[in-house]
């Protein structure tokens, strides 16, 4: 039933309005008093309106809703790249923390293992000045 197209939405709407116009007219034309053309005209055009302003009115209700909805996606998104953003510049400073203390270590380590040849240059240099 959701599958139709608007083609078949209109010819059903119309299949439901030409009776009305009908029985419409029929009882203008039935009536032994002079009619007003123009309210008989009026009560036409409202009934070919009708389907119209239906649908006028469910698609603005839909783009509200729509509008809400998205506005809901938005305001979520934008929370989940805020998390997003704090997550980061957490994750930044970690590794900036270790990146630093890796340098010490490695600068310390170098230092110990540069104690030893640096002994053994001065020893090196000792001995050579003895003889």
């Amino acid at each position: 039933m959701l599958n139709r197209n608007k083609e078949q939405i209109y010819l059903y709407s119309s299949l439901i309005i030409l009776p009305l116009l009908s029985v419409i007219i029929l009882a203008y034309a039935t009536m032994g008093v002079p009619t007003d053309i123009s309210a008989l005209a009026d009560g036409i055009l409202v009934l070919l309106l009708v389907p119209i302003i239906i649908f006028a009115g469910l698609t603005l209700i839909f783009l509200l809703v729509l509008s809400y909805y998205l506005g809901r996606l938005y305001k979520s998104t934008n929370s989940l790249l805020d998390n997003l953003q704090i997550f980061t510049e957490r994750t930044n400073t970690s590794a900036k923390r270790y990146a630093q203390k890796t340098s010490v270590q490695i600068n310390q380590f170098n230092r110990i293992i540069q104690i030893p040849l640096n002994t053994m240059g001065y020893l090196r240099r000792q001995f050579t000045n003895l003889f």
